[in-house]
């Protein structure tokens, strides 16, 4: 019997050991129609890749979005290549006469391409190639508090003091308190508004609103109000440049600051 018993445990354990050796396969048929990622080149006429741009891509899988976002302004959107990463066996297709994938082409406009998954499930996407804009928010808080104002005729006698505060509490003026040529004395109040800034160069222009005329030490000196100069948004930086009168400085009689945080 005890041989009986023997048998039946090593065939249970053979069944069990056959079981566990079945290898259940599932196809699955790729059912996301997506792209992944797109690829931007600059081209030549001659259709030769004569380099990568730089970028970001932004994928939207629910809208189907691809957002690629190129970092320098100087590239031409409408004479770029362009190719697409796609899901697994997807294919795409361009439409409404959209720039074909691959070719040299005008990507300065949103495109409409179709993307189908190997299951036949299809989604038509949007591209859209455009610049970096930053969020330029409040101007003039980028120049309130203590800044760093440099001379830019004698760089020695630079102000060894300069405060920025909003102006009215508006973001697009400024009034700058310094001590001019380092002299408690000549202590001088500017009055600046920032005009519209160039959304290609991030560069806007300075304008003084008052004449401002400092007598101290000796000297009387005056700032006269006008084109007064631009200022930086990308490196937050003032660039005055200051009709000027009162002092003998040479070259077009322009007194000239940069003043930073």
């Amino acid at each position: 019997m005890k041989y009986i018993g023997l048998f039946t445990l090593l065939a249970f354990l053979f069944i069990m050991g056959c079981e566990q050796a079945v290898d259940v396969t599932v196809d699955i048929v790729p059912n996301k129609p997506f792209i992944k990622s797109t690829k931007l080149a600059y081209m030549d006429t001659t259709g030769l890749i004569k380099g990568n741009i730089s970028q970001v891509n932004s994928i939207d899988t629910i809208n189907f979005i691809d957002s690629v976002i190129v970092k320098d302004r100087t590239v031409d959107l409408a004479n770029i290549w362009a190719q697409t990463n796609l899901e697994t066996g997807c294919k795409i297709e361009a439409l409404d006469n959209s720039p074909l994938f691959g070719k040299y082409g005008d990507f300065s406009k949103p495109g409409k391409y179709r993307v189908t998954a190997p299951s036949g499930r299809t989604a038509d996407w949007t591209l859209i190639v455009d610049y970096y804009t930053p969020q330029l928010g409040c101007l003039a808080d980028r120049w309130t508090g203590d800044l760093q104002c440099t001379d830019g005729i004698w760089e020695s006698y630079s102000p060894t003091y300069c405060k920025g505060e909003k102006l009215a509490d508006s973001c697009t003026k400024i009034k700058l308190t310094f001590d001019f040529w380092g002299m408690q004395s000549l202590e001088t109040v500017l009055e600046l508004e920032l005009g519209e800034v160039d959304l290609n160069t991030f560069i806007g222009p300075v304008t003084l609103i008052n004449d401002y005329n400092a007598v101290g030490g000796g000297y009387d000196v005056t700032f006269l109000k006008g084109d007064a100069g631009t200022y930086n948004a990308s490196s937050s930086e003032l660039n005055l440049v200051l009709n000027f009168t009162g002092y003998g400085i040479g070259g077009d009689g322009k007194y000239r600051f940069t003043i930073k945080k």
